[in-house]
């Protein structure tokens, strides 16, 4: 169809209503999870495959205000760790698979 993005196309949301979805290379990118980490003296957000987002924080509870608000607007988990990188929180922001426990 023209006008439309190559790999876009309609899909149902949580709620039956009809959702505009992009599936290219491009947004795959933007599929992963988002990860607070303590890193190099400081706290950052950065992508699954460690893609750093924005800049660093001073405090953790700086960054993951970020990093949630970025989870939010990718529709994905945001992922708290703590300073020696276990995770301390996990929260889910939608696009959950059908298929995962909890």
């Amino acid at each position: 169809m023209p006008g439309r993005p190559a790999g876009a196309g309609f899909d149902k949301g949580a709620s039956g209503e009809a959702r505009f979805t992009l599936t290219n290379e491009e947004d795959s990118v933007a599929a992963g999870f988002v990860h607070t980490v303590y890193k190099r003296d400081a706290w950052l957000n950065e992508i699954e495959d460690g893609d750093e987002l924005g800049g660093t924080y001073a405090t953790k509870e700086v960054a993951a205000s970020a990093g949630r608000e970025e989870a939010i607007s990718r529709e994905t988990e945001h992922v708290i760790h703590n300073e020696d990188g276990t995770i301390g929180e996990r929260n889910s922001y939608g696009s959950d698979p059908h298929d995962r426990a909890g």
